[in-house]
């Protein structure tokens, strides 16, 4: 995921995933009761965050790789 500062995206939601910044920097969630968290990252220091509805602004430049888990489709899920 990439930002560039004061670029934002909307609400939307996230199953729990893994992220490793690639640069420093820092972001401001809103969540959907309206309530706000400003987050600073690290370049290289990898955090779990658990599944999460939020819209997103970029408080400065976000370089960040994201690795969502999904669950591992069975083979009733599967496609042929």
């Amino acid at each position: 995921f990439s930002a560039k500062e004061g670029e934002s995206t909307p609400m939307h939601s996230h199953p729990g995933h893994v992220i490793y910044p690639l640069a420093d920097g820092k972001t401001r969630f809103t969540y959907p009761d309206g309530t706000t968290r400003e987050i600073e990252v690290r370049k290289g220091v990898s955090q779990w965050i658990p599944p999460a509805t939020h819209a997103h602004v970029a408080l400065t430049d976000n370089l960040v790789l994201v690795i969502e888990v999904k669950p591992r489709e069975t083979e009733s899920t599967s496609t042929p």
